[in-house]
């Protein structure tokens, strides 16, 4: 299965949550998360509001100096100076769209990425890490200088990308890939999801919200929803990377599936320097899914 990303690799992870039974490959490798990381910052989220340390209907006022980079909706819509938003709309915004100025407000609110990685390693996920906002993370990825406001305007940022020379762009992609910053190995990524999906990670109810945002994620429909049987249901996040003079830096998609007579499968699949078409590396995710589901039976 290897061979299908291409120059790449793949990364799997799988739980099956009805006896616990879980399989990886190249499960103990670590991954670039790219998007997949705003799990763990949404965790550490509604940690803080299972506490009591924050409200889910507290109100964040965001100005044009904290729009982000790359895929944000909040800064393709922001009109004026400042806008506000609840707590449970960032954190809907990052799940359910993977904005990115939605994260880096939550990341903030969370008290930085050392925070957040801390709080993975109290819940014994020792191989999943957040170290950088988005703002730090893509221009470096990318191969650009530090962040600069005018890059939250996506043509901006193209124009910035193309006066780029391709040894430059090929260089920060190599760096990217041997980066252990802000990755996950698969086998950790099932492990979140897995104690998240056995209410361990969060009171009841907030458990519930933290599913049923998962559940109303709009990105990757090609990926492991493609894979599961009609019926089925999938609380997923994924996460992409720009492509690098045609290669996927990362395509991957982490999700619950809850099969239709009620069973539940934690997939995890990361895909990580393919050049192959986008699409076939989505295809591979959905293909992984499938093929996990066939062997249940």
């Amino acid at each position: 299965m290897d061979g299908e990303t291409g120059s790449g690799r793949l990364g799997v992870g799988l739980v099956d949550l009805k006896d616990g039974s879980a399989w990886s490959w190249r499960g103990d490798e670590r991954f670039p998360m790219q998007s997949v990381y705003k799990l763990p910052i949404a965790l550490a989220i509604l940690t803080a509001a299972d506490d009591g340390r924050l409200n889910l209907d507290d109100t964040i006022a965001l100005g044009r100096e904290d729009l982000s980079i790359q895929w944000s909706p909040i800064a393709r819509e922001f009109k004026g100076e400042r806008a506000t938003y609840t707590v449970r709309q960032l954190a809907e915004h990052a799940l359910q769209l993977s904005d990115n100025t939605a994260s880096d407000a939550l990341l903030r609110l969370a008290g930085g990425p050392g925070s957040v990685t801390a709080l993975l390693h109290r819940h014994g996920i020792a191989g999943m890490r957040v170290d950088r906002s988005e703002r730090e993370m893509q221009p470096e990825a990318l191969g650009l200088p530090p962040f600069r406001p005018e890059w939250a305007n996506e043509t901006a940022l193209a124009e910035a990308l193309n006066d780029l020379p391709p040894s430059v762009r090929r260089a920060a992609l190599v760096a990217y890939l041997a980066d252990i910053r802000d990755t996950t190995t698969p086998k950790a990524a099932a492990h979140l999801l897995a104690k998240l999906a056995r209410g361990e990670l969060l009171s009841e109810p907030m458990t519930r919200v933290f599913l049923g945002i998962l559940a109303g994620t709009r990105t990757g429909g090609s990926r492991i929803k493609a894979g599961v049987p009609e019926g089925s249901a999938v609380a997923h996040k994924t996460g992409t990377a720009m492509d690098v003079l045609g290669t996927g830096p990362a395509v991957n998609d982490v999700g619950i599936v809850t099969l239709p007579g009620g069973r539940q499968i934690v997939v995890a699949v990361f895909v990580a320097g393919s050049d192959r078409p986008p699409a076939e590396r989505e295809r591979l995710i959905a293909s992984v899914t499938r093929a996990a589901i066939e062997a249940l039976h």
